[in-house]
């Protein structure tokens, strides 16, 4: 077995990077074939596109909320919001469709500073908008309502009417309840179910 001597080696291996370096440089100047030039990638060409005649737009015309969002009265001012309100509305044994009786307020209590619900009762919490000038008012969009604590109650939904939330009272404790009526934060009741 022959064994390779230092120099040898030596020569093998510039052989070997010379083979290795020339196959590179063939393989990147193949690859660099229907290019522009060798040293530059593909680049895409623009291309002119016609542009077309922009359509005749519409006179602008008002936006009016869907019916669901608008206030419930038609009697109401416009707005825009300036002021809004929250209050217990009204409480009952059950609610009305299932023959319950209202019972008569005022619902608040100064002693305990809170509006007061019996465990088992109906309630319904209304919120109102005002304008600038204090008139009930129409607004934008639906009231977002905060109903801390909300697990005292089993909320009903708003029975059509997205200015109420309707609800029974579950568990006793005391909840806050505000809203939010086109960026304007109502007051803040503090609702105790007994």
């Amino acid at each position: 077995m022959h064994s390779q001597t230092h120099s040898e080696r030596s020569v093998t291996m510039k052989r070997t990077w010379s083979w290795i370096l020339i196959s590179f440089a063939v393989a990147m100047i193949v690859s660099s074939c229907g290019s522009d030039s060798p040293t530059t990638p593909n680049t895409p060409v623009a291309v002119a596109t016609a542009t077309p005649t922009p359509a005749a737009t519409a006179a602008p015309t008002a936006t009016v909320p869907p019916a669901e969002q608008q206030a419930p009265n038609e009697d109401e001012h416009p707005g825009p919001v300036a002021s809004a309100k929250v209050r217990l509305y009204a409480v009952a044994s059950k609610p009305p469709n299932q023959g319950g009786e209202v019972r008569s307020g005022p619902y608040y209590d100064p002693n305990s500073d809170t509006d007061v619900v019996r465990l088992g009762e109906f309630l319904v919490i209304d919120t109102t908008a005002f304008n600038a000038a204090g008139q009930k008012c129409q607004t934008n969009g639906p009231p977002q309502w905060t109903i801390e604590n909300s697990g005292l109650f089993e909320i009903l939904g708003n029975g059509g009417n997205p200015f109420h939330v309707r609800a029974n009272a579950r568990r006793k404790g005391t909840t806050a309840v505000y809203a939010t009526v086109d960026g304007f934060r109502t007051n803040i009741i503090n609702i105790e179910i007994r």
